[in-house]
């Protein structure tokens, strides 16, 4: 919302991000005014009715907790409202997503269900939309939703008073891991499956393009040419402006990358233990190898250093003096061996490498 981020947090229920003109991202707020860390609500997904100013928290753990709301400050800071806006055993919320005065639920195998938004953000008239199935996402408008379920695929709908009628699908391999919509264009995310890109304009939902990066995709979205898919192990900047996509970059991921955006021409990453901001150029080359963070090493085994080379042009993998260099070829992996007095004991179990 113009400079300030809020983002699902699990147990800290939601965080507040501000975007500053440096490029950087600061935390505004680590937990919303009236919620104390230890017994807060859990947040795994949120949405926002702006004519409130009023955030609606979801999650999937237990279903008998209720759906908690947040009331925005002046200052764009969360407060609490309420830990119980809606109690409902059925209230297993995988998606949140507001579309003018109605909050729509994506309830897993509880298909999806609807609320209506006062002017002051309360919700009421808690129901069953009639789209039944194993509904993981929604999207859209007051004229047409986009719904992503586990076992249909990607679903087009329409609005028909309270209820939701199914106009069309298109079958879709692998998991339901994510879903974004730009105009009538649907993109999803299908974990080793790839990312698709779906024309949505009419009733029935027709295949753009495929995108198979060397990952598991967990996000996909689309700013004008450019195209950003997240995986696990990194993003993904694609040139989607010719007939063919062209790979422009890729950043390697701190953790696990779960969830991005674009913003106003950026890209915003939620990469588990942070929010990543980035410039995109879709005339750039990707520059950075997807280096393995962390390895499971049996005791006898020898240590290693696993890199990939995602792009099309050979790279340099530097040691700086603690191993040897190595130069990837494009599209290859390689594996640097680690002499072990390079590893510190990180507890009983556990040992780390630094490497600058």
């Amino acid at each position: 919302v113009g400079d300030l981020l809020y983002a699902a947090n699990a147990e800290d229920t939601v965080a507040t991000f501000g975007l500053s003109v440096d490029g950087s991202v600061r935390s505004i707020a680590a937990l919303p005014t009236g919620v104390d860390g230890r017994t807060g609500r859990v947040c795994t997904t949120v949405a926002l009715h702006p004519t409130s100013r009023t955030i609606y928290c979801g999650f999937t753990e237990d279903a008998s907790r209720g759906l908690t709301t947040f009331r925005l400050g002046d200052d764009g800071v969360p407060a609490l409202r309420d830990t119980n806006a809606i109690e409902s055993l059925v209230l297993n919320v995988r998606h949140l997503h507001v579309v003018g005065d109605t909050l729509y639920f994506a309830l897993f195998r509880g298909g999806l269900w609807a609320a209506s938004i006062a002017s002051d953000g309360a919700l009421s008239n808690f129901h069953d939309t009639g789209l039944a199935g194993d509904i993981r996402f929604v999207e859209g408008d007051a004229s047409r939703l986009v719904v992503l379920d586990n076992d249909r695929g990607l679903v087009i709908a329409r609005p028909e008073g309270e209820r939701v009628v199914e106009l069309g699908r298109l079958g879709l391999d692998g998991p339901k891991i994510g879903l974004s919509l730009r105009g009538d264009r649907a993109f999803v995310a299908l974990g080793s499956a790839g990312a698709y890109a779906v024309n949505v304009a009419g009733e029935r939902p027709v295949v753009e393009a495929v995108y198979r990066p060397p990952g598991v995709v967990t996000s996909v979205d689309r700013d004008g040419d450019a195209l950003a898919v997240a995986c696990t192990s990194g993003v993904f900047l694609y040139d989607v402006a010719g007939v063919s996509p062209r790979l422009a970059g890729f950043a390697n991921a701190r953790a696990i990358m779960l969830h991005a955006r674009f913003h106003r021409g950026e890209l915003l990453v939620a990469d588990w233990l942070d929010l990543v901001r980035y410039r995109g150029n879709r005339q750039g080359r990707p520059r950075a190898l997807d280096v393995s963070w962390g390895t499971y090493e049996r005791e006898e085994a020898r240590a290693r250093l696993v890199v990939r080379n995602v792009s099309d042009e050979p790279l340099t993998f530097d040691g700086h003096n603690t191993f040897s260099s190595r130069q990837v070829a494009a599209g290859m992996s390689a594996e640097i061996p680690l002499a072990s007095n390079l590893f510190r004991a990180d507890g009983t179990e556990l040992w780390s490498l630094d490497l600058e």
